[in-house]
């Protein structure tokens, strides 16, 4: 309980003195001001509510992505859009500005990437970054159309965003590769990303990259076979390109994939200027629930059968995973000086909250109501 401290007023009438209670006052001591700053502290940044999702068939089930959006119960801060055309991803502004509270901008690039961000909590012409709105807009083409991955192919957007909340600049890329050429070009079309980053906005505080992969954390099949058999579902040893960007794996394989001599990865002709500075948050969430929680964490599933399981379960009983992750979510931390944070996993983890796909439907359930071929992939990111 807390002291009290009175001021005792006394004065003389005649040859007596009398004295009056004049006021009393609580004493503050340190436990009582520690609690008053507590009280008064102000709350919590929430957390940047990121989704990437390929949007194939939004154009027929938008509502569903949006449903799927509003179970988790969380306004998004970021949507990272693949495979929408202009049409549809002013559409979906238009839908989501009407089902959160507040404003979205969207930009978009021929290609069919798009990424709309909520306007009260990420400005893309604040003082602190460029007024122009160009000036924080980077759109470029990747590798593809050939294995030798010469040509040009699709178009890809990064945006400059100032985190009012935060009070840092927040990078934002939408990218998808083309699934005929993603695994062969993955390593030149991450490399070429990371360098125009750095060249067009060398000093950002986060940079997420999001979007549509085509491409597997690990691919391994038997010699001669094509199809990737299912222990690679766990993504125990993860292919070059993923240890290439990944901050948290080593550039050599624990196992030599058919056909292929080499297990350093660093050997690559591509890998000379390595990536290796960002964090995948699907992964690191889904480790909070153990080794193998990643199986449950797959985006895509061959002829959209067999949406029950994981990728780590065979349903069809050949032995070879029908369900597999292509999109992901990834992040970067920089210091002041631009230089990438290196952290742990255990510290890492501490940064992003829940990651993964959302929920599936049943089979049978499912033909009439999906918006795409892939799911959607959210992540809290602080």
């Amino acid at each position: 309980m807390g002291r009290t401290r009175c001021l005792l007023v006394s004065f003389a009438i005649g040859a007596t003195t009398m004295s009056l209670l004049s006021s009393c006052r609580p004493v503050t001591g340190s436990h009582d001001r520690a609690q008053r700053e507590t009280t008064s502290a102000p709350a919590r940044v929430e957390p940047l509510n990121v989704w990437t999702a390929n949007v194939k068939y939004l154009a027929y089930n938008w509502r569903m992505l949006i449903g799927r959006i509003a179970q988790r119960e969380r306004k998004p801060h970021l949507l990272l859009l693949q495979e929408a055309d202009r049409a549809d991803a002013r559409r979906l502004r238009a839908v989501l500005t009407r089902r959160f509270p507040g404003r979205f901008g969207v930009r978009w690039v021929q290609g069919d990437n798009a990424v709309l961000w909520k306007k009260e909590r990420l400005d893309l012409t604040d003082r602190r970054t460029a007024r122009r709105g160009p000036r924080n807009t980077l759109r470029w083409k990747s590798w593809g159309n050939s294995n030798s991955c010469t040509g040009r192919d699709r178009g890809e957007i990064a945006l400059r965003l100032w985190d009012s909340s935060r009070k840092r600049a927040v990078v934002a890329a939408s990218v998808r590769w083309t699934h005929t050429t993603a695994n062969a070009c993955m390593v030149k079309n991450l490399r070429s990303l990371n360098r125009k980053l750095e060249r067009t906005w060398p000093r950002r505080r986060m940079t997420i990259v999001g979007g549509d992969f085509n491409s597997v954390a690990e691919r391994r099949s038997r010699a001669g076979g094509s199809r990737d058999v299912l222990a690679a579902g766990k993504e125990r040893d993860p292919d070059c390109w993923y240890r290439t960007f990944s901050r948290l794996r080593g550039n050599r394989l624990r196992q030599r994939r058919p056909g292929e001599g080499n297990r350093d990865c660093s050997d690559d002709r591509f890998f000379s200027h390595a990536t290796d500075t960002y964090y995948d948050t699907v992964w690191l969430a889904s480790r909070r629930e153990g080794r193998n929680a990643i199986c449950r964490s797959w985006t895509y599933t061959r002829k959209l059968r067999a949406r029950r399981g994981t990728a780590c379960t065979d349903r069809n009983g050949d032995g070879y995973r029908d369900r597999s992750r292509l999109d992901y979510i990834w992040v970067r931390w920089e210091k002041r000086s631009g230089d990438p944070v290196a952290l742990s996993r255990a510290a890492a983890t501490l940064r992003v909250g829940s990651a993964g796909p959302d929920a599936v439907c049943i089979d049978g359930g499912c033909s009439g109501t999906r918006y795409s071929d892939h799911r959607a992939v959210h992540a809290t990111i602080r």
